[in-house]
């Protein structure tokens, strides 16, 4: 049962190649779907099951459960996952009689399922001694050398051979893979001519020494046999009488043919195996080695490749924010200007949708961005008291046209007039993404409401509710890991696997957890909760009622020198600063003009963007501060440049304040206010003083 198309074909290919005949011979019926495969069930006789977990039309495990449970002989079915730690006891507990994890091997799928396919074939007649059935090499197969004639002289393997015509000594030297053989006291009985061959070592350098004698555990040796922690493999093989695979080691090698000083990198896997008696007594430990070097090479360019697309990716999410954040900028600057004029309601309520819909965009934005953080664990949070019922109804204000769309309908939202410890803007997303699930996994004509209630240990939970499909009980556990959607692709529902995982990763680094309750045909609950605050008193968000944003003169004139290149965002600006009207702005729309007005005009406070044609505002940045003119005059960034990584570096840099497009109109008055009228060193306030007795040069116009 197996809806990859691959896998589909694997199973049988590796089955077909098996040196067990009933194995090769055992006939294969594929089933993509639960239905498919209790349509084959009813029709056919079938003696083993192979069951992947997760398929198009549901979960595998009660169908194992139903198997188990069938009168009559059962059918043993075993189950296949990706993730068989987190899923092995749920297919036990089902009567799956084994987990297979994917990717497996050739040889796990074998042995499994060797071991619980019914078969007929008759078990081999003992010969006249142990191995007398087994034409492997003892190395190979496990037979029990100790018990060979000639198997008591140390150091070789038996000059007689139990069965005419098998001469083990001479297959164990000629199995292609590498193998050294180790009797109980860890000394060197037999080498296999490839591990000869590939060491680079003759074998009479090697047989009757002792391992640790002819394979020093030296890190920085060029040769694979000397391999760290195989000093610590060989005792836990000794004590525990279980083989131990060792880590992959890396060993730099010459090459077969190639010149004194040249070396290549190769890996090797080493694995150690006990081989006992018929009485359980150890008498051999075979060291293998698997040149893996193939296989470590294409992980490295598979990583190389996911690397370089992970660095594609945040390239493009840097490029389009920043490319739609001076657009938006301009929206919901001029649209927070239009507030503060003389307008009538409607044009005010129309004027304030629109800076509305604006900070909701670049909103998106940032959320954008967070994912591309959250992938790297930098996400950032800015924690404060929070009124709980402004976020609900801001949330679901702006999740109802998806639920007019999907015909569901959203509840009021609750009284609430507590408060919790939170970043708003990103419990407001949190929010968003819950409301948005709920309305998209739910029926039509379905309901979403949302609830607010104390929990203990002082903190608030907040549910969002839904009437729609629900989720399973083995399902919920999957609902928070990246890109984890489970049947919604197969049910037509658009959404990238990332929502969940991004808001468990807000709410945790909000102080908060999240969680989710469901029961299959009801409904299902989603909640958050978050530690309470006290209600502190907030000012009024009416962008025309804030004291900050009135119109005010400073007690002296003050010189502004803006560097920016984009003529819209100067306007806007410029258009800004008339509530200020004792400011005049100098524009300058290159770095190296900038840098001349600097020192002609000595500005007050200079405004800077990053990006400038000519000259990295950077780069700017850094001139300035170096100049004993303009290092002690505040400079502003106003960039669509969002990375918490470059906001600090300018900050580093010598920057006063960062301001990120799309800026609003209050925080940018608010940071000049605060950077214009704060002391000023005595030097630069006596040098201010100077100027104004001089005769000004004529300020250019913005846009010039």
């Amino acid at each position: 049962m197996e809806d990859d198309d691959l896998n589909q074909a694997l199973v049988p290919a590796i089955l077909g190649r098996s040196d067990q005949a009933y194995l090769r011979d055992a006939h294969v019926t594929v089933a993509g779907t639960l239905a498919q495969a209790r349509a084959v069930l009813a029709e056919c006789r079938i003696d083993l099951v192979l069951l992947d977990m997760r398929l198009p039309d549901g979960n595998g495990l009660p169908l194992a459960a139903e198997l188990r449970d069938q009168p009559g002989s059962s059918v043993a079915v075993i189950a296949l996952t990706g993730a068989p730690a987190e899923h092995g006891d749920d297919a036990l507990a089902a009567g799956c009689v084994a987990v297979l994890g994917k990717p497996y091997g050739l040889a796990e799928l074998r042995e499994v399922v060797a071991a619980h396919l019914p078969h007929d074939q008759p078990a081999p007649e003992p010969g006249p001694g142990p191995a007398a059935a087994m034409p492997e090499s003892p190395a190979a197969s496990g037979a029990r050398p100790a018990e060979l004639p000639g198997a008591e002289a140390p150091g070789a393997w038996p000059a007689e051979p139990p069965g005419p015509g098998v001469d083990f000594g001479l297959l164990f030297c000629a199995v292609p893979g590498m193998y050294l053989a180790l009797d109980p006291e860890l000394t060197i009985v037999a080498v296999s001519d490839a591990y000869a061959r590939e060491t680079r070592m003759a074998p009479a350098d090697l047989v009757g020494r002792c391992v640790w004698e002819a394979l020093p555990e030296d890190p920085g040796s060029s040769q694979p046999g000397a391999l760290t922690g195989l000093r610590a493999s060989l005792e836990r093989v000794c004590r525990t009488k279980t083989a131990d695979t060792m880590d992959v080691q890396k060993r730099f090698m010459p090459p077969p043919d190639a010149g004194r000083g040249t070396y290549e990198a190769c890996h090797f896997r080493p694995v150690n195996v006990p081989v006992f008696d018929g009485r359980g007594k150890l008498c051999y430990i075979v060291h293998a080695l698997e040149d893996v070097t193939a296989q470590v090479a294409e992980l490295e360019r598979a990583h190389q490749a996911e690397q370089a697309a992970h660095d594609a990716k945040t390239e493009y999410v840097r490029r389009v924010s920043h490319e739609l954040r001076t657009p938006i900028n301009t929206i919901m600057g001029f649209g927070e200007l239009l507030c503060l004029g003389d307008l009538t309601a409607e044009h005010r309520e129309w004027a304030s949708m629109m800076a509305k819909a604006a900070r909701h965009l670049a909103s998106f934005i940032d959320d954008i961005a967070d994912i591309s953080r959250a992938e790297m664990h930098r996400l950032s949070v800015a924690i404060e008291p929070v009124p709980v019922s402004g976020v609900i109804a801001d949330a679901l204000d702006l999740i109802r046209p998806l639920s007019a769309s999907h015909g569901v309908h959203l509840d009021p939202p609750p009284p609430a007039a507590q408060h919790v410890f939170a970043d708003q803007r990103r419990l407001r997303q949190v929010l968003l993404n819950l409301l948005s699930n709920a309305v998209k996994y739910n029926h039509p004509a379905g309901r979403v409401s949302v609830e607010v209630g104390a929990q203990p240990g002082d903190r608030l939970r907040i549910c969002i509710r839904d009437t729609g499909r629900g989720i399973a009980d083995y399902d919920i556990g999957q609902l928070f890991t990246p890109f984890q959607r489970l049947d919604a692709a197969q049910a037509g529902i658009e959404g990238a696997g990332l929502g969940l995982t991004l808001s468990r990763q807000l709410i945790e680094a909000m102080g908060g957890s999240i969680g989710a309750t469901s029961a299959p045909g009801e409904g299902s609950v989603f909640w958050v909760e978050l530690p309470v605050a006290h209600a502190t008193a907030t000012a009024d968000t009416v962008t025309g009622a804030d004291p900050v944003v009135e119109l005010r003169a400073y007690t002296a004139p003050k010189t502004i020198l803006y560097v920016e290149d984009m003529l819209e965002t100067l306007l806007l600006v410029e258009h800004i600063l008339k509530q200020r009207p004792s400011t005049s702005l100098v524009p300058a729309m290159l770095g190296g003009a900038a840098l001349d007005l600097a020192a002609e005009y000595r500005p007050d406070l200079i405004l800077l963007d990053l990006n400038l044609p000519d000259l990295p505002g950077e780069e700017l940045l850094r001139r300035l501060k170096a100049d004993p003119a303009t290092c002690a005059t505040p400079v502003v960034i106003i960039s669509a440049e969002a990375a918490c990584e470059r906001v600090d570096s300018m900050l580093a840099i010598g920057a006063a304040a960062y301001l990120t497009k799309p800026i609003s109109v209050r925080d940018f008055l608010h940071t000049v206010d605060t950077l214009l009228t704060a002391p000023r060193p005595a030097a630069v306030a006596d040098d201010s003083e100077a100027r104004l007795a001089e005769p000004q040069p004529e300020q250019p116009r913005s846009g010039e």
